[in-house]
């Protein structure tokens, strides 16, 4: 279907009795006729104008050789029009000056105007380019990479004034902190770019290494990784910053241990909303003075932050779940210093020479010593155990020794049947030896006890695993 141009009925731009309108500048003209400011002739001759500008850019996109095209084509060329008017206009706030503007003003000088603007905007975004890739993260997702280096590019190269003002023709998968998206062409990757440069200067005061470190734990957290997340990096990092202040770190740390996490979740059990509210917006206040960030454009960007991660605090407290809007450090698998192989056990006499040399020493680090250059199997390791030549902190400091598995295998040995029936803290609770404060087994569950969460878990996840075979 082709739209020829103006005929002898001229279609109306504006549908009256439409309460919601895409551009200011059909809203403004019938909220103008609606309160006779602006007379119906008068309404009349600025929607002339606006098929005449019409007709007249569909003549220069056809290259002056033909005033008709496909109707998709000229509704297209029109949004590009309304779209350049609002632009226009934009700088007016109060209606009766903009209505007056309207009265007194061709639809063309108010065209041209906007052009003008939006050549000012096109010139300005392409120096924010280079700003931003200048400044660009070392660290970041593929998203974000292929939105520097391909989607705005594409823009730059198939942007048309002219014909397509309004229409932004690219594809941005990046998520900004704050995006605006009620906007569009030119002036939507301006702010874009913009946001973007803050966003890049934000992640920039932070450590590179500690930028990285986080990112790549947060991709361990969702089991992905973090190079494919469509997340906002500095959202990521500016609330594991605040988290991480809140333990007493040092304002820039992002890292954050199974300690501190400990710490984090004790202090937010058990207060209410505002008073979280009031800790977060505290906590990033001090980081960004600290950080030399204390511009109104940081401040007023971020100010929704504690407004965005207090519900999601109060949701996962419920939820039991504080470990995946903060990111922990994961407690790397021991590395065993005493070691169990598969062999033959130590004969009698070898077994009793090594019980004598052990009563003999005094110093605990000659007997780990002794029991680590000899005892290879895991049944040696419980007949030293059980042969009484060890004292308290020998056993503690035997088993610190152990590595993750070593100490499922240990735990299995001593009771299969609770290995393969009971949860893991019911069978730590069962190595208990009332009244024997030097047994072993009570030496071992205060081991156990006291490891960190993560390693902790690691020892139950290879309890329940060796306790199947």
């Amino acid at each position: 279907m082709l739209y020829e141009g103006i005929n002898g009925s001229q279609p109306s731009i504006v549908a009256t009795d439409a309460p919601v309108y895409e551009y200011h500048i059909l809203e403004l003209l019938a909220r103008g006729q609606q309160s006779r400011v602006l007379s119906a002739p008068e309404v009349q001759k600025i929607q002339s104008e606006i098929l005449i500008l019409l007709q007249d850019k569909i003549r220069q996109y056809n290259h002056s050789e033909s005033s008709s095209v496909r109707v998709d084509t000229a509704e297209y060329i029109l949004r590009s029009i309304l779209y350049t008017l609002d632009i226009s206009l934009r700088d007016y706030h109060d209606e009766q000056q903009l209505l007056s503007i309207l009265k007194i003003s061709s639809v063309n000088s108010i065209y041209q105007r906007g052009l003008e603007v939006l050549e000012e905007q096109l010139n300005e975004s392409r120096f924010l380019y280079r700003q931003v890739t200048m400044s660009r993260l070392d660290h970041s997702t593929f998203a974000y990479a292929s939105t520097i280096e391909q989607a705005i590019p594409e823009f730059f190269s198939n942007y048309d004034l002219a014909f397509g003002a309004h229409d932004t023709i690219t594809s941005i998968d990046y998520p900004l902190y704050c995006d605006n998206c009620s906007v569009s062409g030119i002036t939507y990757i301006k702010q874009y770019l913009q946001k973007l440069e803050l966003e890049n200067r934000i992640c920039l005061a932070f450590s590179p290494s500690s930028v990285e470190r986080l990112l790549q734990m947060y991709g361990h957290i969702y089991g992905i990784d973090y190079r494919d997340t469509l997340a906002n990096i500095s959202e990521i990092i500016l609330g594991n910053g605040i988290f991480a202040l809140l333990t007493g770190d040092y304002p820039g740390g992002l890292n954050i241990s199974a300690f501190q996490f400990k710490i984090l979740c004790d202090m937010l059990q058990s207060l209410q909303e505002p008073a979280i509210h009031e800790l977060i917006d505290s906590a990033q206040s001090e980081l960004f003075r600290h950080l030399g960030l204390s511009e109104k454009q940081f401040i007023s960007y971020y100010a929704g932050l504690p407004n965005n991660l207090t519900p999601r605090i109060i949701k996962a407290r419920e939820n039991n779940s504080l470990a995946n809007i903060i990111v922990v450090n994961p407690v790397p698998p021991k590395k065993a210093v005493q070691q169990f192989s598969p062999g033959p056990k130590l004969d009698s006499m070898a077994f009793r020479m090594l019980v004598d040399q052990l009563l003999q020493c005094s110093e605990c680090s000659a007997k780990l010593n002794l029991i680590g250059s000899r005892v290879k199997s895991l049944d040696d390791f419980l007949d030293i155990l059980e042969a009484d030549c060890l004292e308290g902190e020998d056993y503690r400091a035997l088993f610190q020794n152990l590595g993750d598995l070593e100490l499922s295998l240990l735990l299995r040995t001593v009771l299969p049947e609770a290995t393969r029936c009971q949860d893991f803290e019911r069978i730590v609770v069962s190595l208990d030896a009332p009244g024997q404060e030097d047994d072993w087994r009570t030496i071992l569950k205060q081991v156990l006890t006291e490891l960190p969460a993560e390693q902790y878990k690691a020892v139950e996840r290879f309890t329940h695993r060796v306790a199947s075979f």
